[in-house]
C-alpha cells in the first residue's frame, strides 16, 4: 500500500513538472523586427522578399516553421510582427540565403543595417627576414580564392598586391566585422603560413596585411 502511494506522488509530481515545463517552452507572444537589409555597402537592398522561419532550440530541434513574409521598401527598411515561442530563434530567408541571429527572447528587435555582402579593399605588403634570388617563388591567396605566384627577390615594404574589388559574405544578420586570411608560403606547400586580418564592416580605407617571409 505505501509503495502504491509513494509511485502515485511520483506519478503527480512527474506531470506538474511536465506541464510546467510545456506551459513555459510553449509560451506564445508576438514579437516585433525592424532592420535595413544592404544589398552592399551603400547599395539597400530594395523591395526585398524576406522569409522569417523558426526553430525551436530546447529541448531539442525541431522542424522549421513559417511565421511570416514581408518586403523591404524602397530604401531597404522593414518590419514586421510575428508570433514566437520564448524558446526558438528566427532565420531570415532571402531567396536561398539563410541569415541567423535573430533572438525571439525579445519583444522589441531592431536590427542594424544587415548586409548580403560587403565590398572591401585590400593590400598585401612583404617583410622579409632572409634574402631571397630569382629562384624562389612565392605563392599566396586571399580567403578561398585562387593562389598566386610572385618569382624573387623580395624586399622590405615591397606591396606584393592590391585587391579592391574583394566580396566578404556573413550569415550573420549582426556581422559588423570583415575578418579575412591571407595564405602564403615560398616554393613549398608544406610550409603554409596565414596572416589573419579584421576591420570594421564597410570602412572604405584599405586594409593592410603584412606577410613576414
Amino acid at each position: 500500500m505505501l509503495n502504491c502511494i509513494n509511485f502515485s506522488i511520483k506519478t503527480k509530481s512527474a506531470l506538474i513538472l511536465c506541464a510546467l515545463f510545456i506551459a513555459i517552452t510553449s509560451c506564445k507572444r508576438e514579437t516585433s523586427i525592424t532592420g535595413r537589409l544592404m544589398l552592399d555597402c551603400d547599395i539597400p537592398s530594395s523591395y526585398t522578399r524576406l522569409h522569417f522561419m523558426q526553430i525551436r532550440v530546447f529541448p531539442f530541434t525541431g522542424p522549421k516553421v513559417s511565421k511570416g513574409i514581408t518586403k523591404t521598401d524602397a530604401e531597404g527598411y522593414f518590419s514586421i510582427d510575428l508570433e514566437t515561442r520564448r524558446n526558438a530563434n528566427f532565420d531570415m530567408y532571402i531567396g536561398s540565403k539563410k541569415m541567423i541571429g535573430i533572438p525571439a527572447s525579445r519583444f522589441d528587435v531592431v536590427l542594424d543595417e544587415v548586409y548580403l555582402r560587403a565590398t572591401y579593399k585590400l593590400y598585401i605588403q612583404l617583410s622579409p627576414t632572409e634574402e631571397y634570388t630569382e629562384t624562389d617563388t612565392l605563392f599566396y591567396r586571399n580567403n578561398n580564392y585562387q593562389w598566386k605566384k610572385v618569382a624573387g627577390p623580395f624586399h622590405e615594404g615591397q606591396i606584393l598586391d592590391s585587391l579592391d574589388q574583394l566580396v566578404y559574405e556573413s550569415s550573420s544578420v549582426n556581422a559588423s566585422r570583415i575578418n579575412g586570411e591571407v595564405f602564403y608560403y615560398i616554393n613549398n606547400f608544406e610550409d603554409v603560413e596565414k596572416e589573419s586580418y579584421t576591420s570594421e564592416i564597410c570602412n572604405k580605407n584599405w586594409i593592410k596585411v603584412i606577410i613576414t617571409i
